[in-house]
């Protein structure tokens, strides 16, 4: 996979508390290619945000425990690099664009000071060109009155402006890499809507691979290259649009499809999906699915089992399909 730039492999991360280290992220494994849209779905609390950031290192030291496997970055795994080195790549190959405005700018700058930071730190120019390209991609986002917002503080815009705002300040640095964690959720539909629009004509025209985390399986379908599932820190099935949507294989990914409303059936009933997503520390030994899954067999409870290719480029994590290595 030459134009692979960001390969997660057998990756396990705990988290630090009092009561011990919580496996908060169990395995898991995924690629982006170059220019291609990478969805990441499931329910609140499947460890999608905790993954995005644990890419970058971004979850406080004393608290993350990487435990085993590798992120490779163009070939270079940064777990291994420093926290300078990390800074680097940091904001300039890989940048967020994170789900909550409001508490992702700081209220206390302005908008101006907030956007340049990071092209100056990561020396991309001088103060006079970061002004300038932020003027640029304010523009590009659809922001008016573009000298006045760059004077403005955040708690003087809306929710949606502060949005295209982000997205913005992601690309100062022009990265190729962009992490985009449930951008739209906090914003009304409209603005969603072209909030999305603006997100994939950016990525059409900057060739940028996007990294897009979300539990709104429509969202993604219309978006995505590819798709994949998680359930309780553990990657459970991948493919394609056509192989996660249309013909799903884990229990979980039938089990979420049928709960949310189809687009191609307005009077298909919706399925919830019994119990909750649970807690790390109540994982259950085998497949973290055993305990909502009306297909459970025996095997399931004992073991857990591991991303296979069914067909093509489609992996699930399933004792349902032939060829499983029972992991412990």
């Amino acid at each position: 996979m030459t134009d692979t730039i960001l390969e997660v492999k057998n990756f396990s991360l705990d988290l630090r508390t009092e009561a011990g280290d919580l496996p908060v992220l169990s395995d898991i494994n995924f690629y982006i290619k170059r220019g291609e849209f990478l969805s990441l779905v499931g329910e609140s609390g499947c460890g999608k945000s905790v993954c995005a950031l644990s890419i970058t290192k971004l979850l406080p030291k004393k608290l993350a425990v990487y435990k085993s496997g590798e992120v490779l970055f163009n070939g270079t795994n940064l777990l291994e690099e420093s926290s300078a080195t990390i800074q680097k790549i940091r904001g300039n190959d890989i940048s967020y664009i994170f789900q909550e405005p409001f508490s992702s700018l700081n209220p206390l700058h302005r908008i101006q000071d907030q956007m340049i930071e990071g092209f100056i730190a990561h020396n991309k120019g001088s103060k006079i060109q970061a002004i300038e390209k932020a003027r640029y991609l304010l523009g590009r986002v659809g922001i008016t009155d573009i000298d006045e917002r760059l004077k403005s503080y955040p708690n003087q815009m809306s929710g949606g402006m502060l949005q295209r705002i982000s997205i913005a300040m992601a690309l100062m640095c022009d990265p190729i890499l962009l992490v985009a964690d449930e951008p739209t959720s906090a914003i009304d539909v409209t603005i969603q809507s072209q909030l999305i629009e603006l997100l994939f004509e950016l990525k059409r025209e900057m060739n940028l691979s996007v990294l897009f985390i979300s539990h709104d399986i429509a969202l993604v379908s219309y978006l995505s290259d590819r798709i994949n599932v998680m359930y309780a820190g553990c990657m459970v099935e991948s493919g394609n649009v056509e192989q996660v949507i249309d013909q799903p294989k884990h229990p979980y990914t039938q089990a979420l499809l049928k709960a949310y409303p189809s687009i191609k059936d307005d009077n298909q009933d919706l399925e919830p999906i019994p119990g909750m997503v649970p807690s790390p520390s109540d994982y259950p030994k085998g497949c973290h699915f055993t305990d909502r899954c009306v297909k459970a067999m025996d095997e399931c409870r004992l073991s857990k089992p591991k991303l296979q290719i069914t067909d093509a480029s489609h992996e699930v994590s399933c004792f349902l399909y032939g060829g499983q290595n029972a992991g412990n």
